[in-house]
C-alpha cells in the first residue's frame, strides 16, 4: 500500500490540498438556509386566486425577495425570518373573445388591484421556526 509522503513535492501537496477541500465542501460549512416554510390561502372578493404569485419582500433590505406561484388559492413559500412587505398578484383569461390572438392560452388579465402588488401596504412577521400559516383576504376594490 503506498502512502503520501508530504516531501514528494508539489503532487502530494495537490493530493492533499484536494482531499482537505472536498472534506470542506462535503461537512456542511457552507451557508446555513435559514428559510421557514410559509404557506397559506388567499383570496380576492371572496373567492379563491386561482391562478397567481405572492412575493415576500424584506424590509429591513440585505436579503433578496422570495414568493411561490399561487394555485387554486394556496402558496406554500421559503422565506427568511424578519418583517416583509407582501405583494400579490393574480391573472385570469379575459371575459371576451380576442380575435387572432397569437397568446398562447388566450390574453390574460391581472386582476389584484395595485394596492396589493406594486403599490403594497400588506406587511407579514415571519418568524425563525416554523412552518408558518399566513393567508391573505383581499377585499374587493
Amino acid at each position: 500500500m503506498e502512502t503520501f509522503d508530504l516531501d514528494r513535492g508539489p503532487a502530494a501537496w495537490t493530493a492533499w490540498a484536494s482531499i482537505a477541500a472536498a472534506c470542506l465542501l462535503t461537512s456542511g460549512c457552507g451557508p446555513r438556509d435559514t428559510r421557514v416554510e410559509c404557506s397559506g390561502t388567499v383570496t380576492y372578493a371572496g373567492e379563491p386566486v386561482e391562478e397567481g404569485s405572492i412575493s415576500f419582500v424584506p424590509l429591513a433590505g440585505g436579503s433578496r425577495s422570495e414568493g411561490a406561484v399561487i394555485t387554486a388559492g394556496r402558496y406554500t413559500a421559503r422565506v427568511q425570518p424578519g418583517r416583509h412587505r407582501v405583494e400579490i398578484r393574480g391573472s385570469r383569461p379575459l371575459a371576451t373573445k380576442v380575435i387572432n390572438s397569437d397568446m398562447p392560452g388566450g390574453i390574460r388579465e391581472d386582476y389584484i388591484p395595485v394596492e396589493f402588488n406594486d403599490a403594497s401596504t400588506l406587511e407579514a412577521e415571519i418568524p425563525a421556526t416554523g412552518p408558518h400559516l399566513l393567508s391573505f383576504d383581499l377585499p374587493e376594490r
